[in-house]
């Protein structure tokens, strides 16, 4: 139940009332002949109308991992022409996209602060636009022009090899003692989402048991952010020396490159030489 006082000041000479609003309640305010009367809070008589302008919904993230248990946090906060917000109000989410994104809504009212949440995921790739309805209205997200995009980075990796003297290339080359074998090995994200800290590691070269032992010559750098070499069968991440193997090094167990950023489409080349004992 709402309480009422009554406030007396001496200030003021004209007799008129006023009404202030502040979110769902009235203050009624009568001053007359110089007496001012704070005649406590009353309900709004009316209700309030949403405003698909002023109302709006926002994202957690513009982009969300495509596995379909990741999920991106949208909340909702519905408002009427003065920019007060709306309780009570039912809203539903939606995706451009339909039943290739799952929606989740465990409170569809808004409460008292006009606010509702609910969560989207999915397990398709691609861009989505969502929106809210809300008494027949249809709110966008802030700011105009959002968009939600799923997916990954996906890593492709080919290898082929050179063997200099003959100049024939392939994924297998016939090759004699003293030759000088070139390794070539691209890396493209075919993915839709930059890949971060991205890893391109070549033990096999190196592994006596199915290759022939090798000497090393030389090896690409650029466009990698780092690089390292190990002398450790099936190196753990402290094992890795970083730099630039010695030329003539026999006892080299594998390469590594890392890439900080690899965007969608980004296709890269590294290589490295080794000359067969």
């Amino acid at each position: 139940m709402l309480r009422k006082r009554l406030i007396v000041s001496q200030s003021g000479a004209y007799p008129y009332i006023l009404n202030l609003r502040s979110r769902n309640l009235y203050i009624t305010v009568f001053i007359i002949w110089g007496l001012t009367f704070l005649f406590g809070l009353s309900p709004f008589l009316f209700a309030q109308t949403v405003s698909d302008t002023l109302s709006f919904a926002t994202l957690s993230s513009s982009w969300v991992c495509d596995d379909g248990i990741s999920a991106c946090t949208v909340s909702v906060y519905i408002k009427d022409a003065s920019d007060v917000a709306i309780q009570g109000k039912q809203v539903t989410l939606q995706s451009d996209r339909g039943s290739l994104d799952t929606i989740t809504q465990p409170v569809s009212v808004t409460d008292t602060f006009g606010m509702e949440t609910g969560w989207i995921c999915s397990s398709v790739a691609g861009t989505a636009t969502i929106t809210v309805l809300c008494d027949g209205k249809t709110i966008s997200c802030s700011p105009a022009g959002t968009i939600l995009t799923f997916g990954r980075p996906i890593m492709a990796i080919s290898k082929i090899l050179k063997n200099v003297r003959t100049n024939e290339t392939g994924t297998s080359v016939p090759v004699n003692a003293g030759d000088t074998i070139e390794y070539i090995l691209t890396a493209q994200n075919t993915g839709n989402e930059t890949a971060t800290d991205a890893v391109i590691v070549d033990t096999k070269a190196f592994d006596t048991f199915t290759s022939n032992p090798v000497i090393f010559i030389g090896m690409d750098t650029f466009p990698a952010d780092t690089w390292a070499y190990t002398l450790v069968s099936s190196p753990s991440d402290t094992e890795w020396i970083a730099g630039v193997p010695a030329f003539g090094s026999a006892s080299l167990k594998g390469l590594r490159w890392r890439f900080y950023f690899y965007r969608p489409g980004l296709i890269n080349q590294v290589k490295f030489s080794v000359k067969v004992k």
